[in-house]
């Protein structure tokens, strides 16, 4: 393949990537717009449909950190199909689950689905050079986490037009069509499989290589605030908005706040990563640097957002608006910093493995925020908690500068 019908193939694998991550992510969203109607029809507490919601998170961050594993044993389109079956089964089903056990089993077999996103994100960096990589997985993963607001939009739009039921069909097709074609016209790099198939690393010993690191343990807790954020936002933002009397297509127009802020803080973070690649005598350092910026721009959002009228909707909105876009800052610059950190190999693993460590996030800040904090009035504390994490992940991540001017 050519130079220029490589780079060509790499945007058309972020793209039709970030359209099937669109539908998984949609999700969460769509879930908690309907949790209303289901609880009703199920006969249970909203606390118990958050709280299934936390354990689907759970099976999202196992998948994660079995990624690696997976992707060897099954290869890349037989974990897509994984994937891609344990999402929309669970998705056509959950309308008609009858008690709470069966839920729950199909909230754990949906967040198994995760194992796919290492594989997009190695995938799309095997087609794309190394300078570049900030921004296609900056595209990717704006789009890709981007989706939760598509899903509390589409599924606003959907109750009104038809039922709250239709909303779980609608996102089910949204992901499997884009699926044929993802499967049919997306191939791994023959140059990088081929190196693969000579190295001489072990895996079992390259697992444990990445977890005895210091400087592991540090990306994940620097890469934290991100998913933790960003994952509150997605579940428990249409629940405060609900707080102040919006209408479910109001609510719905919010939740467009985090598509846009996040698409946005991903293809600008993206971009000055590289661009301090090429400016900086440390790539690594450089990209950190960029990274690091996040934390400390998600807190001053979120001051923002205590101190205005929230009964004002352009100003709710804008301040969504602005957290979703601080949050997400760290997917447009987080995982183009491991490649710099190490060869393909230890990537492949330490995408899995830190980006499923961090994933604790994704039950755990739901869980406080809403189950704890928010649907018991505490939004105040609530809102601290996020303003914590993000303080232990820009330390974290001023540590990382720290470790990488010394060993400079």
């Amino acid at each position: 393949m050519r130079l220029d019908e490589r780079k060509n193939y790499s945007w058309y694998v972020v793209f039709i990537s970030a359209l099937i991550g669109i539908s998984m992510t949609a999700a969460f969203s769509q879930f908690t717009m309907v949790i209303a109607e289901l609880s009703e029809k199920m006969k249970v507490t909203e606390d118990f449909l958050l709280f299934s919601d936390t354990i689907k998170s759970f099976a999202i961050m196992g998948g994660m950190l079995v990624s690696g594993p997976v992707y060897k044993k099954l290869g890349l389109r037989g974990t897509f199909v994984f994937s891609i079956l344990t999402m929309i089964i669970p998705q056509i089903l959950m309308p008609f689950a009858l008690g709470k056990i069966s839920l729950i089993l199909l909230k754990i077999i949906q967040g198994l689905c995760s194992v796919s996103f290492p594989v997009f994100l190695i995938t799309i960096m095997s087609w794309t050079k190394k300078e570049n990589t900030g921004t296609t997985t900056a595209v990717f993963n704006g789009l890709f986490y981007g989706g939760a607001g598509v899903g509390a939009t589409l599924a606003g739009v959907t109750i009104v037009i038809f039922n709250w039921q239709a909303s779980f069909f609608v996102l089910a097709l949204l992901l499997f069509f884009p699926g044929i074609i993802w499967f049919l016209t997306v191939r791994e790099n023959p140059l990088i499989a081929q190196a693969e198939e000579t190295s001489s690393h072990k895996n079992e010993n390259l697992m444990k290589e990445i977890a005895g690191k210091g400087n592991t343990w540090l990306l994940i807790l620097s890469f934290l605030s991100t998913i933790w954020i960003v994952q509150v936002l997605s579940v428990d933002l249409p629940l405060y908005a609900k707080e102040f009397n919006y209408s479910p297509d109001k609510v719905g127009f919010i939740m467009s706040s985090l598509s846009i802020g996040i698409f946005v803080a991903c293809l600008v973070s993206g971009r000055f990563s590289d661009y301090a690649v090429k400016k900086s005598k440390d790539p690594a350092k450089g990209r950190l640097l960029i990274f690091s910026l996040g934390p400390l721009l998600t807190i001053l959002s979120i001051l923002f957002m205590l101190f205005i009228n929230k009964e004002s909707f352009t100003l709710f909105y804008l301040a969504s608006l602005l957290i979703s876009f601080s949050s997400a800052w760290g997917l447009g610059s987080f995982y183009s910093i491991l490649p710099e950190l190490m060869d393909r190999r230890r990537v492949e693993y330490a995408t899995g493995f830190i980006g499923g460590f961090a994933d604790i996030g994704m039950p755990v800040g739901p869980f406080i925020f809403g189950v704890l904090l928010g649907i018991r009035g505490y939004w105040l504390f609530a809102w601290f908690t996020l303003i914590a994490i993000s303080l232990i992940s820009l330390a974290s991540s001023l540590l990382l500068i720290r470790s990488a001017s010394s060993s400079s």
